[in-house]
């Protein structure tokens, strides 16, 4: 199950092949189903910007090095997890597509009321700031929630209907 402080679950894959856990440590090859929990990992967004990984497999441990010189392995069974720093190395040339009303989808909150307005229809969750659904229903583009909790942040995310792709806005009830 998912680690609270978790966003989701990864695979890591090049081409047809994937990252996974093996006899003697990670391999590449070992893991190609959405079911098979050895090579699923999930990030963790520090509030520094940087991440840190958990091998979902070796439930609360962390990715970490065993040194750090160059040589040093990445292990998937460490109390503490390494701090790793992604960053973009070769620009891509793509440029951005900006997000506009027609695509992106509108969250307001006030007075305990959440509007959501979406481009299309969706599934919208509420959640909790460590990522329990309070609930979740359809929006067919327009929705206002009056949610039964206790003032607070939480976190609407709305998936359209038929997409991957997930929008996620802190909201902020006070009543």
């Amino acid at each position: 199950s998912q680690v609270s402080g978790f966003k989701a679950f990864y695979r890591i894959r090049a081409g047809g092949y994937y990252l996974g856990a093996g006899d003697e440590g990670w391999r590449v090859g070992g893991v190609n189903t959405a079911t098979d929990k050895n090579g699923w990992i999930q990030v963790e967004e520090l509030a520094n910007g940087n991440i840190r990984l958990h091998g979902v497999w070796k439930e609360l441990l962390y990715f970490n090095f065993d040194s750090r010189k160059d040589g040093s392995y990445v292990y998937a069974d460490k109390s503490a997890g390494a701090e790793f720093t992604v960053e973009s190395i070769v620009p891509t040339g793509i440029q951005a597509v900006e997000a506009t009303s027609a695509t992106q989808p509108e969250v307001t909150s006030t007075n305990g009321i959440i509007t959501i307005h979406t481009p299309a229809a969706s599934t919208v969750s509420l959640l909790t700031v460590t990522g329990a659904t309070i609930l979740s229903t359809h929006c067919d583009r327009h929705l206002s929630l009056q949610p039964s909790v206790p003032n607070g942040v939480y976190v609407v995310k709305i998936q359209p209907d038929g997409h991957h792709n997930v929008f996620t806005k802190k909201v902020i009830i006070d009543m």
